[in-house]
């Protein structure tokens, strides 16, 4: 029986990413993977009031495809680029104030490899979520033994298993239902009470 999971790394990823956190008693981040384009290794949605919109971190394209060097391109701006959206979109949510001050910062702040970027976002999330950080792989393997591989499951052009209980959210009158969403909707929306959303 597997007792934990492996998944890829992730910029902001969905809820669901952080449900396979709590329900395994082991989980770990693959560190030594090739760079897979137009995945959530590199990109999270968010939901503004005209619908989905996907914020896609820029990243050199050098002669090493392995998950660990691959570099962010800082002359886009992405950051800031990527903030100011985060801030349109959720800056009148109920606990975007309450919360903003954990990610504002980390925008701000300089950063080069991509595997850093998304661990160090995964660790705040994992930090107000109450949720014990995954660890890393320690060798490649194409098959994990004895291990849940979510590596290439949760993405962003495959459906994905959203058990998830339905939350309010602040552009739709209905109950939100879109799994691919980044836990940053999740968060901004329902605040402490995302933990409750996570374990249902």
């Amino acid at each position: 029986m597997s007792h934990y999971s492996v998944l890829s790394t992730a910029y902001a990823p969905p809820p669901i990413y952080f449900r396979q956190l709590l329900i395994q008693e082991d989980s770990k981040v693959e560190a030594h993977e090739n760079y897979q384009k137009q995945s959530f290794r590199n990109r999270c949605i968010i939901l503004s009031s005209s619908g989905l919109q996907t914020l896609t971190i820029p990243v050199k394209h050098g002669n090493s495809m392995f998950i660990r060097d691959i570099e962010i391109e800082t002359k886009e701006h992405w950051q800031k680029k990527h903030w100011r959206s985060i801030e349109t979109c959720y800056g009148t949510s109920p606990y975007f104030t309450y919360y903003r001050d954990y990610f504002e910062k980390q925008f701000e702040k300089p950063v080069r490899f991509l595997f850093d970027w998304n661990f160090e976002i995964l660790t705040i999330f994992c930090s107000i979520f109450q949720i014990e950080p995954p660890e890393l792989t320690e060798i490649w393997q194409l098959e994990t033994l004895n291990a849940i591989d979510l590596r290439n499951t949760i993405h962003p052009k495959k459906a994905i298993d959203n058990s998830l209980k339905i939350y309010p959210s602040t552009f739709i009158v209905k109950p939100l239902e879109q799994p691919h969403l980044s836990s940053f909707d999740l968060l901004f929306n329902m605040g402490p009470d995302s933990l409750n959303h996570l374990t249902l």
